[in-house]
């Protein structure tokens, strides 16, 4: 997950794609459906739409329950592919799912993707309700990774909602943690990927999942379940 939050989403499959096969080979359906999940995720976010759907129906989507953190792994990867692919109603219903099974407190990840089933319904104040919450939790848990990008999701909201100011206050708190997350990164191509493309999601222009550029890369292998 490390190389997907660099946004280093060839390196991140391929780990993946090990660690799915390793999985299979021990008989592990939790980790398989964790890998799995993960590995959705990262084709999501690539634009690999097709991919990601044929992966979520290998790994029996959608008669998963909700009653264990690995299905619910898949679940949120499947709610970020439906928000992906415009189906809105059915990622927010499937957030609000979560959100009930998740108990007291709103999970940082659900949070986010509830937002942006918001925004996609023209919901502002409801994802900015969603945002603040996240945020705060993500700022108590000192979860770096994450108050940038929630910062930045919510400037967006902010933006939509013309108080720019406010927006434009949040931006700049976002680019001043990804300057701090970068002190800790080594030189190279992952550090200069990962800064150009934080700095580009720091512009809020979309809440929903997004295709980066990539280069290209083969398509995930089709793997019979044992």
């Amino acid at each position: 997950m490390l190389f997907a939050d660099l946004f280093a989403f060839a390196e991140a499959q391929l780990h993946l794609e090990s660690a799915l096969d390793l999985a299979r080979s021990i008989h592990s359906v939790l980790w398989e459906y964790e890998v799995a999940g993960t590995l959705t995720s990262v084709l999501t976010r690539e634009g690999r739409l097709e991919e990601a759907e044929r992966l979520l129906q290998d790994e029996g989507f959608p008669t998963l329950p909700l009653t264990g953190l690995a299905s619910r792994l898949v679940a949120c990867a499947r709610v970020e592919l439906w928000l992906a692919q415009g189906q809105i109603t059915e990622a927010l219903d499937l957030c609000n799912r979560l959100r009930i099974h998740a108990g007291d407190g709103l999970p940082v990840r659900v949070g986010r993707l509830r937002a942006a089933a918001y925004v996609a319904l023209g919901r502002l104040e409801e994802a900015k309700s969603d945002l603040r919450t996240v945020l705060a939790v993500a700022e108590a848990q000192d979860a770096r990774a994450f108050v940038w990008r929630i910062r930045a999701e919510l400037a967006g909201v902010l933006a939509l909602r013309s108080r720019p100011a406010e927006a434009v206050a949040l931006r700049t708190a976002a680019r001043s943690d990804i300057a701090a997350l970068e002190e800790g990164l080594p030189a190279g191509s992952l550090r200069a990927g990962q800064i150009r493309h934080a700095l580009t999601a720091v512009g809020g222009r979309t809440l929903c999942p997004r295709a980066v550029p990539r280069r290209p890369q083969p398509e995930v292998r089709a793997r019979p379940r044992r």
